[in-house]
């Protein structure tokens, strides 16, 4: 439910930027009690799998492992534009990551800006 005149907002993965996150080497972060690990494989047809473990220190050497995974997909402009046009009077699209200008081929993330 949006009120007349409302935005809604949110983000997308390009299949550019996904391909650049499983061709990625698994990244390892250190926290207070324990280590954060993200890999992004490949889940076929176009999808990519982001791989989450969380090695929680519990006493001295011993740790528990929390682990999720999380199935990606992305979906072209074209679609996504098309769908939004279907409900909102104006869609705009930007690259999240260059300053909120144009998206183009090499466009890793997408934020759309939708006017009820």
């Amino acid at each position: 439910h949006l009120n007349p005149n409302g935005l809604f907002i949110f983000d997308a993965n390009t299949q550019y930027g996904l391909d650049e996150k499983i061709r990625a080497a698994p990244q390892a972060l250190e926290f207070d009690g324990g280590t954060f690990v993200l890999d992004v494989v490949d889940a076929g047809r176009g999808a990519a799998e982001f791989r989450l473990k969380i090695f929680e220190q519990e006493r001295g050497a011993k740790y528990r492992l929390h682990a999720e995974s999380i199935t990606e997909v992305a979906f072209s402009r074209d679609r996504i534009r098309a769908a939004s046009n279907k409900d909102f009077r104006r869609v705009h699209c930007f690259d999240a990551q260059a300053g909120w200008s144009r998206p183009n081929n090499r466009s890793r993330k997408l934020y759309w800006v939708c006017l009820a």
